[in-house]
Formats: C-alpha cells, sequence, structure tokens
C-alpha cells in the first residue's frame, strides 16, 4: 500500500491486520512448524501529500480558466493583447505551480522545459540549477510583467 499511495497513511490498518492475523494463526503453529514472518515494507523515497496536491489542483483549475478567459477575450490577430494577458506574472506563477510543483510533487514525474507555458507562451527561459537532475525546473525568468 506505500507504494501505491506514496504514503504511511495506512500503516497502523495494517499492523492491526497482521497483528490479528498473528493472534488468530499463531496457535497452529507448533512444533517444527514456524510461523512465516511478515517482510519489511517497503521506505518511501518519495512521498504523496494529499492536501498540498489539492491547493496546486486549484492553481491548475484557475489556469485553466485563465487560458479560457484570455483566449476568449482576444483574438489570435490581437496576439499582444493575448500574450500580455496569458503572460501575466500571476498566470506564470500559476503556471509554474501546475506543472511544476504539480508535477513533481503529486504525479511523481519531471519536466521537459520546452512544454511549460512561459516557454510555450511568453519566450520564458527555465531556471535549472547546475547540480540539478535533468528536467528540473525550479524556476522561470523574462515573463512579461
Amino acid at each position: 500500500m506505500r507504494l501505491c499511495s506514496l504514503s504511511y497513511t495506512f500503516d497502523p490498518d495494517f499492523d492491526v491486520m497482521i497483528a490479528d492475523w498473528n493472534s488468530a494463526c499463531q496457535p497452529y503453529f507448533t512444533g517444527t512448524r514456524s510461523a512465516p514472518t511478515t517482510p519489511a515494507a517497503a521506505t518511501l523515497t518519495q512521498t504523496y501529500n494529499e492536501d498540498s496536491c489539492q491547493t496546486l489542483l486549484v492553481s491548475c483549475n484557475k489556469l485553466e480558466t485563465t487560458f479560457s478567459s484570455c483566449s476568449s477575450a482576444f483574438s489570435v490577430t490581437q496576439s499582444a493583447d493575448w500574450s500580455s494577458c496569458m503572460c501575466r506574472s500571476d498566470v506564470l506563477s500559476l503556471a509554474s505551480e501546475c506543472q511544476v510543483d504539480g508535477a513533481v510533487e503529486c504525479l511523481g514525474t519531471t519536466v521537459d522545459p520546452t512544454t511549460l507555458w512561459g516557454v510555450m507562451y511568453c519566450s520564458v527561459t527555465p531556471t535549472i540549477p547546475v547540480d540539478a537532475p535533468a528536467a528540473t525546473i525550479t524556476s522561470v525568468s523574462g515573463a512579461i510583467e
């Protein structure tokens, strides 16, 4: 369960089930038959934070609403106005929360810098730390204010 839920949430429930199983079955393991042992549970290298991911989902929903609003308000022929709407600092912040934080913290995936909102729509340059693993994005720069 740890690996499925990326959390330790269900550990107490499973501890009770294991203890109940041992209590019920132990009398049947006598003499030369020893009781089976329970293997150690896997240690997680990444965890899932439900509250954080719900907050990030709100950011993603706001970003989608903003995208729709900007696209409805400005046509492709008004590209400067459309870009001004899409590339505001608050929109780029939502995009970063949704695309970067959401991907890494909630989906457990890496981020392709070329698919970031700011890169695709706003001529933003992703900032990647020198010692970071491939495709780890920490911020964007060059945004239109």
